[in-house]
């Protein structure tokens, strides 16, 4: 063989394993990625989870601090109490 063949099949050879390790890379960054999108998924579900709690939230306080209900709280009547009839 002469000095060009060596020189070709040597930046083939580079070629390849360049390209081998590009796309190990690129299988690499693609998992990492595909975690980081279930992840993120994960974290939007527990945030809403979280939000629609809070509204709850909100809605319980707003029916217990019913301006007749402390009242009636005041006057020792709790009005959500259930009353049994004998």
């Amino acid at each position: 063989m002469n000095k060009v063949m060596k020189h070709k099949w040597a930046i083939i050879a580079g070629l390849v394993i360049l390209a081998v390790t590009l796309c190990a890379i690129l299988l690499a960054v693609s998992g990492r990625y595909q975690t980081a999108q279930s992840e993120l998924r994960m974290m939007q579900r527990a945030e809403q989870d979280m939000r629609d709690h809070i509204k709850a939230l909100y809605a319980e306080w707003s029916y217990l601090s019913r301006p007749q209900r402390l009242e009636s709280l005041g006057q020792g009547i709790d009005p959500d109490a259930e009353t049994t009839h004998e």
